[in-house]
């Protein structure tokens, strides 16, 4: 017996008396991760590409980035790109791609439409945004787009005496 064998099924019929472990078995037969369906969007000339983070402006979507408040707010991340006009964005699931497993990848700051890769040291600046995106794995980006918040002086400050003591 291998792996694809263990359905609920067959774990059900192991258990045939216990509702509880039903119960169990189809709680974590329905936690797997489900594949993202991804939105198709038409846009003339959107000159976008696959790992793009993106957000909607009220008119059109742009590449989205954490420089102020209203450059950011991340919806999805391209994960397809039809044609010059058309592409497909997925808000969560994994992207199929080349990223360092284990990493944190955050809206960037510096470019707009990029992700940079942060860690617990990192040092947050004043007036700057935070906007986590997702993680790498072997097989790419698990996208889990957290809200934005905004770094003010009190919450810059912290971190970097949290980073001072981490050192220390």
């Amino acid at each position: 017996m291998n792996e694809k064998d263990v359905t609920p099924g067959y774990l059900k019929r192991k258990f045939p008396n216990d509702p509880r472990m039903h119960a169990v078995i189809d709680f974590i037969a329905g936690s797997k991760v489900k594949p993202q369906l991804a939105s198709k969007i038409t846009q003339p000339g959107h000159a976008l590409h696959v790992g793009t983070p993106i957000k909607f402006n009220g008119e059109v979507w742009v590449k989205s980035q954490a420089d102020i408040a209203a450059h950011a707010g991340t919806v999805g991340i391209v994960s397809e790109v039809i044609d010059e006009n058309t592409f497909r964005f997925i808000e969560g699931g994994l992207l199929p791609g080349e990223y360092t497993p284990g990493a944190s990848y955050y809206l960037s700051e510096i470019t707009a439409g990029t992700l940079k890769i942060c860690n617990e040291t990192t040092i947050w600046e004043n007036d700057l945004i935070k906007e986590f995106i997702g993680y790498g794995t072997p097989e790419g980006l698990q996208v889990n787009i957290d809200r934005f918040i905004e770094i003010s002086e009190p919450e810059a400050q912290a971190v970097s005496n949290a980073y001072a003591w981490f050192i220390s």
